[in-house]
């Protein structure tokens, strides 16, 4: 998946992507889950009534396929996740 990635960026480009997710971070613009390849997914504030139903701290240590828009940010791959469809757990 990171070699798509890096093929894509560093315009924005939409991606699946499975990986697992190794860590997750909250602060006050939202959701940060850090994929075990490198990515970072984002959840941002304004997405916060569509994952209302969603702890994003229960996907710590899961499988996870995510689609989205991949781009650089301060050295950084991201993706923003607007809407659960987009994040997809699995085992």
């Amino acid at each position: 998946c990171m070699r798509s990635i890096s093929r894509f960026c560093p315009g924005w480009s939409r991606m699946l992507c499975r990986s697992k997710v190794t860590h997750v971070r909250r602060s006050h613009s939202g959701w940060t889950l850090a994929l075990d390849n490198g990515l970072l997914l984002r959840i941002g504030r304004r997405s916060r009534d569509a994952f209302r139903h969603v702890d994003p701290r229960r996907l710590q240590g899961r499988s996870v396929l995510a689609r989205g828009y991949v781009y650089r940010r301060h050295g950084r791959v991201w993706m923003n996740i607007t809407h659960p469809d987009n994040l997809q757990t699995g085992e």
